[in-house]
């Protein structure tokens, strides 16, 4: 192994002896032609002609059979770092093509990486990079700042061509005109170097351009590429710097909706007790003026689609539906998680068939997140049995709260009607149970949350679901006498904590569901399960159908449940960056560009 150091003014900072590897150093001084080049054991130097000098270097290594490192001007090499290129050069099983081979550096536009430039804790994230990125990668071009060359093929191809200002762009010149042979360059990623950028110089990159009109396609390509992109995010896993962890709420609706409060509540929740993390929330300014996200400290916020930030873990609250969802979402940091509700809409045939391809939306998140999270057993069994889960996909049952104080007091109205809750979709059944009760109960007033159409019952008031501010969804509850949720599927139920926090009793359908939450919740007692709507009827046609009991017969009660909630987030975020696999998260965006192109 030859090795030529560039740098005519500034020494390298280890002396010859420690390479333990009996290679030579070339020194250069005077003119640059074969005959000039000597061995020697001092430091070395060279004159500033670099490319002739380099040239006459490789001939040197060519008569000898000898592999050459190139250190340049701007290198701070250590001991470790060439004697891993020595090691690679020196490996039988490389694969014959490789010619060339550069380390990771500091600043090259193909063999950087985004991290901090040199700092104490640069190393020891160095060390843990390694785990993740594969030994090397094949790229189209190098921009080294250190190189490897391989020579024995030069006699046919020629050497570096003088023409050229500086030894990096006539080595890019040569890598190129190697590859029309087939010769392949690649970068050492187990292998770092301390360096500065370069200076190019104009009429060479013209020169280069049009000898090799398709170096910058290729050069584009590979930086916009999944493999590139992937090298991208896992840096963002070792990095020292401060991370960001950001929910997704980029489909949230100005108005309340379950989703939208258990994504809100999630999240302030977390901004207390996640106090090693930067916490942003993308969404639009729309949605972030109208749930008041400004008000919690220290948070920030997201543009929807915008995959620049440097974010380290994203919470997507809801499940996604269409395809042009996933790519800015796995584009956005390397550890990804859904919060997945509930299976009504993949189930419910008639809305699942506008939005075509839903079932691989859902079978990709099931095959390439890291974390899935549900807000009960019930719907993570639903999930398991509809999708096949990747083995390395973690999933985590972690209860929205079922402490009832998170949603409010018992209410100091007395209530004047019956509230039945729900939405427009058929499976919340308002409509036929309201036009039940209505018909059968004439001397009871109902308000209807989620009522198909205007309704003609004079004792019926019809209230749009979705469109409401918090202030007064809430009040609805206030000032009702008892609250109907006829739902015929749920993921959770918050109309039942909502009732239950204000003194209400509520009906719900018969649910292993609610068979599961209402052991931790206090005044559990006050939710009455019905069959069907006949049951319902027989149920409020008693004389204490209203009777609120504040007798609590459970003794397993949440308390302060979203930050408990939070914490098995942030756990389960940790772990999934644990054990993150490089070469998955090149897997995933790659099918994310197969989304993204179907899509277009």
């Amino acid at each position: 192994m030859i090795f030529l150091y560039l740098n005519p003014k500034k020494p390298i900072s280890f002396p010859i002896s420690s390479m333990g590897i009996g290679n030579t150093f070339l020194w250069h001084s005077g003119h640059c032609d074969s005959s000039s080049v000597v061995l020697t054991p001092q430091w070395l130097q060279l004159c500033e002609s670099e490319v002739p000098a380099v040239n006459a270097t490789l001939r040197h290594a060519m008569k000898h059979r000898e592999n050459l490192i190139i250190i340049g001007r701007n290198c701070q090499p250590t001991v470790a770092a060439l004697q891993g290129m020595a090691d690679f050069a020196d490996n039988s099983d490389v694969d014959p093509m490789i010619m060339f081979a550069a380390p990771r550096d500091d600043s090259g536009p193909v063999t950087g990486l985004p991290l901090p430039r040199p700092s104490s804790a640069i190393d020891d994230s160095l060390r843990r990079l390694t785990r993740l990125l594969p030994r090397h990668t094949y790229v189209p071009r190098l921009f080294p700042s250190c190189v490897l060359i391989k020579p024995a093929f030069l006699k046919e191809i020629g050497l570096l061509d003088e023409v050229y200002g500086t030894w990096s762009t006539a080595m890019d010149d040569l890598s190129l005109r190697a590859n029309a042979f087939g010769f392949r360059a690649i970068m050492l990623n187990h292998i770092y170097i301390h360096s500065e950028s370069t200076d190019t110089v104009a009429a060479d990159e013209n020169l280069l351009m049009e000898r090799y009109p398709e170096a910058e396609s290729t050069l584009q390509q590979y930086l916009a590429s999944a493999r590139r992109t992937a090298e991208t995010l896992v840096c963002r896993l070792v990095s020292p710097e401060r991370r960001i962890i950001a929910f997704d709420f980029s489909y949230f609706s100005t108005g309340h909706d379950g989703t939208n409060e258990a994504g809100i509540k999630l999240l302030r929740a977390a901004a207390s007790v996640w106090i090693d993390y930067d916490i942003a929330v993308i969404a639009s300014p729309d949605v972030w003026k109208a749930h008041k996200l400004e008000d919690i400290p220290n948070l920030s916020r997201l543009e929807p689609g915008d995959t620049s930030a440097q974010a380290f873990a994203i919470i997507r609250m809801g499940q996604p539906w269409r395809g042009e969802e996933l790519p800015p979402i796995f584009r956005c940091a390397p550890v990804v998680t859904f919060f997945m509700l509930d299976t009504i809409g993949y189930d419910c045939l008639y809305n699942a068939a506008q939005v075509p391809g839903l079932d691989d939306v859902w079978s990709f998140v099931a095959s390439f997140a890291d974390g899935v999270f549900t807000q009960s057993h019930f719907t993570l069994k639903r999930l398991e049995e509809r999708l096949h889960f990747d083995g390395r996909c973690r999933r985590v049952v972690t209860h929205h709260s079922l402490d009832v104080d998170d949603y409010g007091h018992p209410s100091p109205e007395e209530g004047t009607y019956i509230l039945v809750i729900g939405n427009h979709f058929k499976h919340k059944f308002v409509t036929p149970t309201v036009n039940k009760l209505a018909d059968l109960f004439p001397d009871r007033s109902f308000v209807a949350v989620g009522y198909a159409a205007e309704c003609s019952r004079p004792n019926v008031i019809c209230v749009t679901s979705g469109q409401m501010d918090d202030a007064t969804f809430f009040a609805l509850y206030d000032k009702a006498l008892c609250v109907v949720f006829p739902s015929t599927y749920e993921g959770f139920g918050f109309p039942i904590l909502h009732a239950l926090a204000r003194g209400k009793v509520v009906y719900a359908r018969c649910s292993a569901l609610y068979d599961e939450l209402k052991q931790s919740v206090r005044y559990g007692e006050n939710l009455r399960q019905f069959t069907d709507s006949d049951d319902l009827v027989r149920q409020m046609a008693r004389h204490d159908a209203y009777n609120f009991v504040y007798n609590n017969i459970y003794s397993c009660i949440d308390i302060d449940g979203w930050k408990r909630s939070a914490i098995d987030i942030i756990s389960t975020i940790k772990y999934c960056a644990h054990n993150i696999e490089y070469e998955k998260i090149v897997e995933r965006l790659r099918w994310c560009a197969l989304f993204t192109n179907n899509i277009a």
